[in-house]
């Protein structure tokens, strides 16, 4: 139901998939794959054309198709070739390591449409600086930034990102370390220490944790 606030903006809130649907939703299976609908340049879509299961191996730049709304666990795994990306607007959640490995990846824009990053989903995006989240980001499956060490711009309420650290406010997570600091002395709020939150951080050699 749409809140009083959404009436008077007519600019209601984007759907958010609960936490335990994540991974139903960016799933993909070898039936998945075995139907999917191949384009000209081999990326493989479900039938639907709703879901992005796997994007073309040796593509420069691909722009994914109007209409998807999620791209698919691994669906750009290890395309070395990728340097840059176009994800439509209707676009909600990006799977696990959907971009990982992606070594000379150096552009992509996340769209406001995105509710939902995954797990590694930008591991080992050695070219890519900097990354925006857009505000309606309200979940992030374990650490989609793990052993990667660039900058994150945040829009998100439910997130904040500073002195190299990603937090869930609403859960109190530490999420991910993207810094190249020595040490880092976690904030109070801090409940929870997320997967891989300091993944490959070759250059740190304490950390403080609150009681």
């Amino acid at each position: 139901m749409a809140t009083n606030k959404d009436t008077e903006n007519n600019t209601p809130s984007a759907p958010t998939p609960a936490d335990d649907d994540i991974a139903k939703l960016t799933e993909v299976t070898e039936q998945d794959i075995a139907e999917a609908i191949e384009d000209e340049y081999g990326a493989k879509y479900s039938k639907d054309g709703k879901r992005l299961l796997k994007g073309p191996r040796y593509t420069p730049h691909y722009n994914i198709k109007e209409g998807t709304k999620i791209i698919g666990d691994d669906a750009f795994s290890l395309c070395s070739s990728l340097t840059s990306i176009t994800i439509p607007p209707s676009v909600t959640a990006i799977g696990n390591s959907a971009f990982s490995s992606c070594s000379s990846l150096a552009s992509i824009t996340i769209p406001p449409s995105v509710t939902a990053i995954g797990n590694s989903a930008f591991f080992g995006c050695f070219c890519l600086t900097s990354i925006a989240i857009p505000q309606n980001v309200r979940t992030m499956e374990g650490n989609p930034f793990a052993g990667w060490d660039g900058h994150i711009e945040i829009d998100s309420p439910y997130f904040k990102y500073e002195d190299g650290a990603l937090i869930d406010i609403e859960k109190g997570i530490l999420v991910a370390f993207c810094s190249n600091a020595k040490s880092y002395t976690m904030p109070p709020s801090v409940t929870t220490i997320g997967n891989k939150a300091f993944s490959v951080c070759k250059n740190l050699t304490s950390v403080t944790i609150p009681p």
